[in-house]
C-alpha cells in the first residue's frame, strides 16, 4: 500500500506541475492577444516638420490630456520629429498646441537642458526655465488651422457644415503629418503643411 501511496503522490504532482504549466501557457497567450488587439486600437502618431528658415527655432509639441512638453530644437534646415510609437505610453494621444521661441546664445548655453546647443535633454526642466524666462522668451503658439484646411471644400454648404462640425478639426488634429513646414512669411514664423 506504501507504494501505491507514493505512486498516487507522484501522479498528483506531476499532474499539478502539467497544471501549472498549462495555466502560464494560457496567461501568455491571452497576453499576446490583448496586445494584438491593443495595438489594432492605438493609434501612433507622428509629426515631421522641416524648417526652411535661416535661424535655429525650438519647437515646443504639447499632445491633448497630456501635461508632458515636448522640445525639439531645429536647426536652420533642419528636421524636427514628433514621434510616439506603438509601446510609448504617449501613443495614440492627439495634437494639442504647438508653439515655438527663437532662441539666443543664452539659451543654447543652458547645458542642464540643452546639449551641445543643438538638443533639449530634459523637457520639463525646458519649460520650467522657459516659464522663469517667460519675459525674455515668450512662446507663441502655431496656428494649426493648417492641419485641416485640405480636408475642407470650397463649396459654401460644405463650409458651412465643416464649420459646424469641430470632429473635422478634431480628426486632423489625431492623425501623422510628414508635411509640415517652418517658414518665415512677412516676419512672422509659419507653421504650414506642403501644398
Amino acid at each position: 500500500m506504501v507504494f501505491i501511496g507514493n505512486l498516487e503522490l507522484k501522479i498528483t504532482v506531476v499532474m499539478l506541475k502539467k497544471g501549472y504549466i498549462m495555466q502560464n501557457i494560457i496567461s501568455k497567450i491571452a497576453l499576446v492577444f490583448i496586445v494584438l488587439f491593443a495595438s489594432s486600437s492605438v493609434k501612433a502618431y507622428r509629426w515631421q516638420m522641416t524648417s526652411q528658415l535661416n535661424k535655429m527655432i525650438l519647437v515646443q509639441v504639447e499632445l491633448l490630456g497630456s501635461n508632458n512638453p515636448y522640445f525639439v530644437l531645429v536647426a536652420p534646415g533642419g528636421k524636427a520629429d514628433f514621434n510616439w510609437s506603438f509601446g510609448n505610453a504617449m501613443a495614440g494621444f492627439c495634437l494639442g498646441k504647438i508653439k515655438y521661441v527663437l532662441p539666443d546664445e543664452n539659451m543654447l548655453n543652458q547645458t542642464s537642458i540643452i546639449k551641445n546647443k543643438n538638443e533639449v535633454v530634459d523637457n520639463k526642466k525646458m519649460l520650467t526655465w522657459l516659464d522663469q524666462n517667460e519675459s525674455k522668451y515668450p512662446r507663441r503658439e502655431a496656428d494649426l488651422k493648417f492641419l485641416y484646411k485640405k480636408q475642407e471644400r470650397t463649396d459654401a454648404k460644405s463650409q458651412a457644415l465643416s464649420a459646424a462640425n469641430p470632429d473635422t478639426a478634431m480628426s486632423a488634429l489625431c492623425t501623422s503629418r510628414d508635411d509640415i513646414i517652418i517658414t518665415e512669411e512677412n516676419g512672422m514664423i509659419v507653421f504650414k503643411a506642403k501644398s
